[in-house]
């Protein structure tokens, strides 16, 4: 039963498109063309948008100390409508709108500030206490000379197969 479920939206939902595209085209003649082109190239420069500034923002709230559950959110938002919106039809379009003007789009860093809540001015109270800088990092140059080893011996090996090799003129 549930195959024939997903088969019957599988082969419905371009149906309808189908249909919902004739009848805007009975009414608005050949500017639906326009209307997919558009559609279809706003789809893609999202797309292309996103594949560009997923990772700086995800970066900007990784340290900014925020957890990165908002900013995924986001992007697979945009990144899903993107897909509808390339996806010819009314309903998929209406649809990538509604996901496009959903609330609370915006990555943690940018929100508003809340009223009553403290002003940051950049200073914070507290303690602390120096801590001598050779055993703060002791523990780096271990893991540095491991990782440097096994580095080391990675490129060995493919320059052993053939990579890394200036390549030879004939």
């Amino acid at each position: 039963m549930r195959a024939w479920f997903g088969v019957i939206i599988a082969l419905g939902l371009p149906a309808l498109e189908l249909v919902g595209i004739y009848l805007i085209w009975q009414r608005i003649g050949a500017w639906t063309l326009a209307w997919l082109a558009a559609a279809v190239a706003i789809g893609l420069w999202l797309l292309r948008r996103e594949h560009f500034n997923f990772l700086p923002r995800l970066a900007q709230t990784l340290l900014a100390g925020h957890t990165p559950f908002a900013v995924l959110f986001a992007t697979a938002r945009r990144i899903l409508a993107a897909l509808l919106l390339i996806f010819p039809g009314a309903g998929s379009d209406l649809f990538a709108l509604a996901l496009l003007l959903w609330p609370g789009g915006r990555p943690p860093g940018q929100r508003p500030p809340r009223s009553g809540s403290a002003r940051h001015d950049g200073v914070i109270e507290g303690e602390f206490e120096r801590v001598d800088q050779a055993y703060r990092f002791a523990w780096v140059d271990p893991v540095k000379e491991t990782l440097n080893k096994w580095l080391r011996g990675r490129i060995a090996a493919l320059r052993g197969v053939g990579f890394g090799r200036p390549l030879s003129r004939p």
